[in-house]
């Protein structure tokens, strides 16, 4: 039996939403809305709200906030040969941050690996993802909720 179910929500309409969940006898207390940024309509949901913004994405600091601090990215010690030539792009500490090619920000939920990529596509893209979690409920219910909503890619997992 599946436990969770989840949909993408195209257009944030927390309104819709919350109606359908009540109108099927979801208990809206076991949803989750992952989002990436706040709105206002979400301050005035039922709904509890998870967002997924990273902390830091990358070194937020310049190379000149951090000159002089003693770490990597320094100015103003001897050139090395080869490395600092004009007609070579200068080394700082941005140019060895690696950045993640798809952040999964629902590494927390139990979606599938082969399916969880497209909630976190969804994510990335400003879309909401709404998660209904109940270990012991039947699921078909729940899913009928999220198509009602209007949500999409409803799957049950």
């Amino acid at each position: 039996m599946a436990r969770l179910v989840a949909g993408i929500s195209p257009d944030h309409d927390t309104q819709a939403i919350e109606a359908a969940l009540k109108a099927h006898d979801i208990d809206v207390a076991a949803v989750k809305i992952y989002a990436k940024t706040p709105l206002e309509s979400h301050r005035e949901s039922g709904l509890d709200f998870e967002y997924v913004i990273k902390d830091m994405d990358f070194n937020s600091l310049s190379d000149d906030e951090t000159k002089n601090m003693g770490i990597l990215g320094d100015g103003g010690g001897t050139g090395v040969p080869g490395l600092t030539s004009s007609n070579r792009p200068s080394l700082t500490v941005s140019s060895f941050a690696e950045t993640e090619a798809a952040p999964d920000y629902l590494s927390g939920v139990a979606i599938p690996d082969d399916e969880v990529d497209n909630y976190n596509e969804a994510i990335e893209e400003g879309r909401a993802v709404a998660v209904f979690s109940a270990p012991d409920a039947d699921t078909t219910t729940a899913e009928a909720a999220f198509k009602a909503a209007g949500l999409k890619n409803v799957r049950a997992f």
